[in-house]
């Protein structure tokens, strides 16, 4: 019996006739409900999470730069101003890709807005006043361009994410703010 069927004759993704999109969700935590997945980035794995509250897509700078993509690279452009945690704002660009995978769905040459979102993550152990740099953040945040360009359906008992693109470009390119 195919995953996206539940029970007998019941289907989950009713809409997908065919071309439908999967990919296994990381281990799920109590203590962290985030939905976190493995993506690739120019057949480099690396971890992302799906995340609603993030109007766009965002790849870590850190890991733009080990791909090859740095803010002075030929094609990148700076792509204004944005949160990043916290208050603060960072500098964004965005660079060329040869290829975003997310389960079975491959988008050649595409665009990628880049920026250092974790830059002031630290935190301070109780007890202490010497912050400490937070570890095991994810390299890329999909946002809500990544969700409107895909029809999604998140199946936690089976710890996979279901989808279908419908059309239009999955990472977006808006306007970019004035500097702060």
């Amino acid at each position: 019996m195919a995953r996206h069927v539940l029970g007998v004759g019941v289907v989950l993704v009713y809409w997908a006739s065919d071309g439908l999109g999967e990919v296994l969700m990381d281990a799920v935590h109590a203590a962290s409900p985030q939905i976190t997945l493995t993506v690739q980035i120019n057949g480099r794995p690396l971890r992302a999470i799906l995340d609603s509250g993030a109007s766009l897509s965002v790849l870590s700078k850190s890991e733009a730069a080990r791909l090859g993509v740095t803010p002075e690279s030929p094609g990148v452009a700076a792509a204004g101003w944005g949160a990043g945690l916290g208050s603060k704002t960072v500098a964004s660009w965005i660079g060329p890709v040869e290829s975003f995978t997310i389960g079975n769905e491959t988008i050649r040459n595409t665009e990628i807005r880049f920026a250092d979102l974790f830059k002031d993550a630290k935190y301070s152990v109780i007890g202490s006043h010497i912050p400490a740099k937070v570890e095991g953040l994810p390299q890329m945040l999909l946002g809500v361009d990544f969700l409107r360009s895909h029809r999604v359906l998140i199946a936690h008992s089976q710890r996979m994410i279901y989808f279908t693109h419908n059309g239009g470009p999955v990472f977006q390119r808006a306007p970019a703010p004035a500097a702060k």
